[in-house]
């Protein structure tokens, strides 16, 4: 109970700190943490929930590169899937996508961009 109300208050608390509306918000979570293969009612070895850590690494990418929440969630959308399967981390992705941003390639461009590089790493071609 104590992880699912703590899940909550970190999506309630990236929806106030975002400015976006706490449904969008959880979509974005749910989502891209479901695409990512993070089980949301899992933990860190720290005691901190899932849903929380991966609200901060949200939060810390909105607001340290060239993007908000919501953009950042629709760049998850397509790549997230992939990244996931690879073993990428939310870090990793969120890393990637913040610098991404910060050369303004951002939303459907990203995740574009992004999910064709993965795939092309998942399956090299001989050239």
């Amino acid at each position: 109970m104590d992880d699912t109300l703590n899940s909550v208050s970190a999506v309630m608390d990236l929806a106030a700190a975002s400015g976006e509306d706490l449904a969008t918000v959880s979509d974005i979570v749910t989502d891209s943490m479901t695409a990512l293969g993070i089980a949301a009612d899992g933990e860190y070895a720290d005691g901190i929930s899932n849903a929380s850590h991966y609200a901060d690494v949200l939060a810390a990418t909105a607001t340290s590169a060239n993007t908000d929440v919501s953009t950042l969630g629709e760049s998850f959308k397509y790549c997230a899937p992939i990244a996931g399967t690879l073993g990428a981390s939310a870090e990793d992705l969120s890393i990637a996508l913040g610098l991404m941003a910060n050369s303004v390639i951002k939303g459907s461009q990203a995740e574009n961009s992004l999910k064709n590089a993965l795939v092309n790493m998942s399956k090299p071609t001989e050239a």
